[in-house]
């Protein structure tokens, strides 16, 4: 009998031993803020008239890694920024100076999709915008926006894009739409 109290006294200061010291295990977070640039990439191509090339699904698990896209908190705004980001058509003049993309929609996620008119490497002044060219300015921006707050909050988003192209363009002329994605991102690490 006294050999039983002496295990289960035993086994009692194990446990208590045991239980101090799992307390120690706490990770200590680590705020990291920074700058992460990423690229869209949907290549330009088809025969003469409307192409909708495949949808491109892009996650906040591609940018900024699987755990830290778990450490960011949607609720407080001030976790991302929005850096300086554009988007545009570029190889079209391998084309010809005369390959129009026309009613050139973009469409993020389950947005309404924006229908920026038609793209040439001429430019056609006031209904559409120059291949070759970064679009930055509000107009462009405010798209790039959704699919930052999408990705922020939804955690992942969709680029969709469509046109009517006046020539055929084939893959060896390298037309593609390129989307740049800059933001800041603050999320905390836990450090082994």
């Amino acid at each position: 009998m006294k050999m039983k109290q002496n295990i289960l006294g035993l086994l009692l200061v194990l446990m208590f031993t045991l239980a101090s010291c799992g307390g120690d295990d706490k990770k200590v977070a680590l705020p990291v803020s920074k700058e992460i640039p990423y690229m869209i990439t949907i290549e330009v191509a088809g025969i003469e008239g409307t192409t909708t090339p495949p949808l491109v699904n892009v996650t906040l698990d591609s940018i900024i890694g699987k755990e830290n896209a778990r450490n960011l908190s949607p609720a407080n705004e001030q976790n991302f920024q929005r850096g300086k980001s554009y988007f545009g058509v570029y190889g079209l003049k391998n084309v010809s100076e005369s390959a129009i993309l026309q009613n050139f929609t973009i469409t993020i996620g389950n947005n309404t999709p924006v229908n920026l008119g038609s793209c040439s490497p001429s430019g056609i002044t006031g209904i559409g915008f120059l291949s070759e060219t970064d679009l930055s300015d509000d107009k462009y921006t405010n798209i790039i926006k959704a699919l930052f707050d999408e990705l922020i909050v939804k955690k992942s988003s969709t680029v969709k894009i469509s046109y009517d192209a006046n020539q055929d363009i084939s893959r060896d002329q390298k037309v593609l739409f390129k989307l740049y994605l800059n933001g800041i991102y603050k999320y905390n690490t836990y450090p082994d």
